[in-house]
């Protein structure tokens, strides 16, 4: 329990000191989250609503939207993304899919590859806050030096979130 109690601390330590981070990156890898009805589901469409602040303030970012095709889904969620931010504006030449993906480390292990194609060195996160303290640690395994941006995480649900993170990032320090 003391060891559940602790991570929660560093979790919300992390969101609430990063919660504003908007670093200068050439390329951002979005995280993907799910689909409802072939749609990005409210966890994703946060990270999307993020991913447009960005670049409306940075509009020369290229986007790696990695997240493949999950149960019961038709789509990518890379596809969905990309559906969703040009329909904002985003022109297709600043999104890049990344369709593999089926987990938090297969999105940046998989986007990786396609940054080490182009060469690129600055690189950026954007996921759910609550998601970020994991995702920073597996970049770090991967050898990964990341930016991250985090997207709000609905107040309905964080909590349910964080309690989640907890048994993932257990589950990762495993690996």
């Amino acid at each position: 329990f003391t060891i559940f109690l602790s991570f929660q601390f560093f979790l919300f330590k992390d969101i609430y000191k990063n919660k504003n981070n908007f670093p200068k990156v050439s390329h951002i890898i979005v995280l993907g989250a799910g689909l409802k009805d072939n749609k990005p589901n409210e966890l994703l469409e946060f990270r999307l609503i993020k991913a447009f602040e960005y670049y409306k303030k940075y509009p020369n970012t290229i986007f790696i939207l990695s997240g493949g095709v999950g149960k019961n889904e038709k789509l990518s969620e890379a596809k969905a993304m990309e559906n969703y931010l040009i329909e904002k504006g985003i022109p297709k030449k600043n999104l890049i899919l990344e369709e593999n993906s089926t987990s938090t480390y297969e999105n940046l292990n998989f986007s990786k590859k396609i940054l080490k194609n182009l060469k690129v060195k600055n690189i950026g996160v954007i996921s759910s806050s609550f998601h970020l303290y994991r995702t920073k640690y597996i970049a770090k395994k991967l050898n990964m030096s990341v930016e991250t941006i985090y997207a709000n995480t609905p107040y309905t649900v964080i909590l349910l979130y964080a309690f989640r993170e907890f048994f993932a990032y257990c589950n990762e320090l495993r690996k």
